[in-house]
């Protein structure tokens, strides 16, 4: 009986825990401030970069991680043809774009504001940059009307001629239910297994 009690305690808590919100949030102006948390605990926060010198105020050695990630993709595409690897990647691209375009659905925007300033030195560029930054921004925008409470009003982008530096000003916060994180992560997974397989019947592996 308090075998029971307990396994339906840890279940309880479980399902507590999958139907709570992360929250993120992005802050950029002169600064960038990046935060993840969960249940009132801030779990992740990007400060303003430093530069990573040592103390004779010679830069110091580049992050082994760095070196690790391109040794491992540099492995993972030895004996694929260009062809192969290209058609693979677009694959992995496309279902993380359905995948994605599903969470976005979940999304909860708690607070939002953009402001996006198109500059260059040069008007006729500045007039060009702005048609092809309006395109990609409102199509995003386009793509995230399926969130809750998003309000496309909250986001602007200008061209300034008086100006030859871009600005940018973004504050936002978004919530999401980790049972829908974890949905995808776990979608993700399978798919990249699935593909992995088909490699392996075709005799590419």
């Amino acid at each position: 009986m308090t075998g029971l009690i307990i396994t339906i305690v840890i279940i309880v808590i479980i399902l507590a825990l999958l139907m709570s919100s992360i929250s993120i949030s992005l802050k950029i102006s002169d600064i960038v401030i990046f935060k993840v948390g969960f249940l009132g605990l801030e779990l992740y926060k990007l400060k303003p970069h430093k530069k990573n010198k040592s103390d004779s105020g010679v830069p110091a050695d580049k992050p082994k991680g760095k070196n690790k990630l391109t040794t491992l993709l540099k492995e993972y595409a030895k004996g694929k043809s260009k062809r192969e690897l290209t058609s693979e990647i677009f694959e992995i691209f496309k279902d993380l774009c359905i995948k994605f375009a599903r969470l976005i659905k979940h999304v909860r925007f708690k607070r939002l504001k953009l402001c996006l300033g198109v500059a260059t030195d040069n008007a006729a560029n500045t007039a060009i940059l702005y048609g092809n930054i309006c395109s990609i921004v409102y199509s995003i925008c386009g793509m995230l009307k399926s969130s809750y409470d998003f309000d496309p009003k909250k986001i602007r982008v200008y061209a300034d001629f008086s100006s030859e530096h871009m600005s940018l000003i973004l504050d936002s916060k978004i919530k999401i239910k980790l049972i829908f994180i974890v949905k995808f992560l776990i979608s993700t997974v399978f798919s990249l297994i699935k593909i992995k397989l088909g490699e392996v019947k075709n005799g590419r592996a």
